[in-house]
């Protein structure tokens, strides 16, 4: 029995398709930065002393240590923040370049 290639073939490249999925990613992106813009103040606004941090080393944490915790988190959120708008505008620039575009006639 002979074995045949089940491979599929690939589908050729629409540009229309991958304009669009670019700038629904560009969308995903933007939502993305709204949400940690949101939770950035929460975790602010966070008590330290009405939150248990566990360690899984160190075991139950001071209210010292939480809100060092919590000073890391919303730093690092913001680390975050700073990376979703960098790549959100990549994606932007690459959505509108993709826009104009067209499959030759």
């Amino acid at each position: 029995m002979s074995e045949m290639n089940e491979d599929p073939i690939p589908s050729p490249v629409e540009i229309d398709k991958l304009s669009a999925n670019m700038r629904v990613t560009a969308d995903a992106l933007e939502s993305a930065e709204m949400l940690v813009e949101f939770a950035i103040p929460q975790f602010g606004a966070l008590d330290p002393a009405g939150i248990q941090t566990i360690d899984p080393e160190l075991g139950a944490l001071s209210d010292t240590a939480t809100a060092d915790v919590l000073k890391t988190v919303a730093d690092e959120l913001s680390d975050a923040l700073w990376a979703l708008r960098k790549a959100r505008e990549h994606m932007v620039s690459v959505a509108n370049r993709a826009d104009r575009m067209y499959p030759k006639a």
